[in-house]
């Protein structure tokens, strides 16, 4: 520790000490004095005094990251600092409980630190009221009523919506991805019951026959219309309408 003596010495930061390194290669923090939490934010900070360019290294890292290679969260931060001033660097942690802020010699023969502070930073969740109403109102639908291709990838689009919106950490980009997903497989779920009567028959082939061999180009003004009748989405009602509602009727 350096002691301030003023006006005899310049080698403190702040108040009566600060810690002045000018042996050994590196200094650490212990997990059990400064404890950081897998998966958390945090901010950073110290006040430094050298008199040299890139004095020394400022990192925080995990050894059981870097034991298990995984190489993107064996070190958060790797800082060179120079001369005098003050450093502030935020990260997220992995999922490992050992990560330690590090201070490696560099070009410095002496240096002084003072002021090391660690903030939690709480990260807000993000607005997921629109994918939890779109979620809502369609977690409910039965697979008896469409095809099974589609209703495969609804229901895969499905479970990843509510994996994010259970997700308390979950990102604004996870969450627009979520909705954009699910939006399209919701789109490309069409029903075949398109008589309403609540089941799939030979009424719903009526139905598609009626139209049979309209096409979006032709009627693109009342296509909003007829595009429910297009069960495969080819943007034609044609007998492959047909055959889908037929099969569908064999394999109840």
């Amino acid at each position: 520790m350096s002691e301030t003596n003023a006006p005899y010495t310049n080698d403190t930061i702040d108040g009566r000490y600060s810690l002045k390194i000018r042996s050994g290669d590196y200094m650490r923090t212990l997990p059990h004095r400064i404890r950081f939490e897998p998966n958390t934010t945090y901010r950073i900070g110290l006040d430094h005094l050298s008199w040299a360019d890139n004095a020394f290294i400022l990192g925080v890292k995990s050894d059981k990251a870097s034991e298990a290679g995984d190489r993107d969260n064996s070190v958060l931060v790797s800082k060179s600092i120079s001369r005098t001033g003050t450093v502030e660097v935020e990260f997220t942690t992995g999922n490992y409980d050992d990560y330690y802020i590090d201070i490696t010699r560099n070009a410095a023969t002496e240096y002084i630190v003072d002021n090391l502070y660690v903030d939690k930073i709480s990260v807000e969740e993000a607005d997921k009221a629109e994918l939890q109403k779109l979620y809502d109102d369609n977690k409910d639908k039965e697979d008896s009523y469409y095809l099974e291709d589609a209703w495969r990838i609804f229901t895969e689009a499905l479970n990843s919506t509510k994996a994010v919106l259970d997700n308390k950490e979950a990102t604004e980009e996870e969450i627009n991805a979520a909705n954009i997903s699910l939006q399209i497989a919701i789109i490309n779920l069409k029903t075949c019951d398109l008589n309403g009567n609540s089941k799939v028959d030979i009424g719903d082939v009526a139905m598609i026959s009626k139209y049979y061999g309209e096409a979006e180009k032709n009627n693109s003004d009342i296509w909003e219309i007829l595009k429910d009748y297009d069960i495969n989405n080819d943007k034609v009602i044609d007998a492959k309408d047909i055959s889908l509602i037929i099969n569908k009727i064999m394999n109840k």
